[in-house]
C-alpha cells in the first residue's frame, strides 16, 4: 500500500519526437500566463468552480486521461480508486507547474507532453476523458473530439465543464466582438465557442448537462456547461475535417448536419435554423433555444514526453 504522506518522487520518463502543433506557450507571455493562472481563476474558484470540478470528477472511472491538464487545479478532486490517471499538458509552463501540483498532491499519476489533436493512447484503451475548460482553446476542435472518440473504450465516458457561446444574443454579440483580443490574453481561449454543439455533431451524446454561470470571472466566459457525454455507436462525426471555427454561422451548419446523421429527433430545428446564418449575432442563442425545446421533447434514450509520480513507499525503494 502506498504510504501517502511521503512526497512522490519520479518514477519513469520516456520521450517520443512528433509534434503536429508548434510547442505551446513558449514565450515570454505564456510564461507569465502560466504564473497567473491559478490567481487568476482563484476568485472563481471559490465562487463554484470548485465545486464544479468535484462534482464531475467524482464521476471519473477506470484508466482515466484528462486534456490540458493545465497547473493540476483537478488533481484534488479525482477519485482515489482509479486504475491510471494520465494528464496531457503541451504547454511547458503549465506543465512545470503540474509536475509540481503532482508531487504535492502524493497522487500516481503520468504527465505526457502532448497535445490533444494527437494523443499517445490505443484505441479504445480509456474509460474516462477529461476535459475542463480545454475544447475552447485548442485550434482543432473536432480533431481533438476524433480523438476523444478514437481512444475511449465502448461504454467510455466524456467528462467536461467548459464556458460556452451565451444564450444571449447581446452577450454572445460582445463574446464576437471580444473573441480576438481574448484569445491572444488568455493563449488560445475562444469565449465565443458553441462548445456542446460540437460535442453532438462529433458523434457524441450528451447524458447529462448542467447550465451555470462562472461567478466573479469576466462576463465573456460565465456561461457554463458541465456534463457527460458518450459515443453513439456506429456514427461517426457529421463535422467536417476542417471544422475549427466556433463562431454562430459555423454553429448553424454543423447542427444542420448533426441533425441529419443524429440518432435524436429535434423537431424543425433544422428549419429554424437555415435562416439564422444571416444574422450571426443571434444565431447561437436561438439555436441553443431549440435544443433545450428539444430535450424537453423528443430525445431517444507530438514532442511527446511522458512523467510518472508514485509515492514514496520507503528510502530503499529510491536506489532500485
Amino acid at each position: 500500500m502506498c504510504d501517502r504522506h511521503h512526497r512522490a518522487i519520479v518514477a519513469s520518463m520516456a520521450t517520443m519526437t512528433d509534434h503536429v502543433t508548434p510547442p505551446v506557450g513558449a514565450g515570454p507571455w505564456g510564461r507569465l500566463f502560466a504564473a497567473i493562472y491559478d490567481p487568476v481563476l482563484w476568485a472563481g474558484e471559490l465562487a463554484g468552480m470548485r465545486s464544479r470540478r468535484r462534482d464531475l470528477l467524482a464521476l471519473a472511472r477506470g484508466r482515466t486521461l484528462e486534456l490540458g491538464g493545465g497547473t493540476g487545479l483537478n488533481l484534488p478532486y479525482y477519485p482515489d480508486d482509479l486504475d491510471e490517471l494520465i494528464v496531457a499538458e503541451p504547454a511547458a509552463p503549465m506543465r512545470k507547474r503540474l509536475e509540481k501540483a503532482v508531487r504535492r498532491s502524493n497522487r500516481t499519476a503520468t504527465i505526457l507532453d502532448a497535445a490533444a489533436e494527437r494523443l499517445p493512447m490505443d484505441d479504445g484503451s480509456v474509460d474516462t476523458v477529461v476535459s475542463t475548460l480545454v475544447l475552447c482553446t485548442v485550434d482543432q476542435p473536432v480533431v481533438v473530439l476524433d480523438e476523444i472518440r478514437r481512444v475511449l473504450r465502448p461504454g467510455g465516458r466524456l467528462l467536461f465543464v467548459e464556458h460556452v457561446r451565451a444564450d444571449s444574443a447581446w452577450l454572445a454579440a460582445w463574446q464576437d466582438r471580444l473573441e480576438k483580443p481574448w484569445r491572444r490574453f488568455a493563449e488560445g481561449c475562444r469565449c465565443n465557442c458553441a462548445t456542446v454543439a460540437l460535442i453532438e455533431a462529433a458523434g457524441f451524446t450528451v447524458r447529462h448537462r448542467s447550465e451555470g454561470t462562472w461567478r466573479a470571472m469576466p462576463a465573456i466566459v460565465r456561461p457554463l456547461v458541465s456534463g457527460t457525454a458518450t459515443q453513439r455507436q456506429g456514427h461517426a462525426s457529421s463535422l467536417p475535417p476542417g471544422a475549427h471555427d466556433c463562431g454562430p454561422a459555423r454553429t448553424s451548419s454543423l447542427l444542420r448536419n448533426a441533425a441529419r446523421t443524429s440518432q435524436r429527433t429535434v423537431p424543425e430545428t433544422t428549419n429554424a435554423v437555415a435562416p439564422l446564418v444571416k444574422c450571426p449575432a443571434a444565431a447561437a442563442s436561438s439555436i441553443a433555444a431549440h435544443q433545450r425545446s428539444a430535450r424537453r421533447g423528443v430525445m431517444t434514450p507530438p514532442s511527446i514526453s511522458s512523467v510518472t509520480w508514485r509515492p514514496r513507499t520507503s528510502r530503499k525503494k529510491l536506489g532500485s
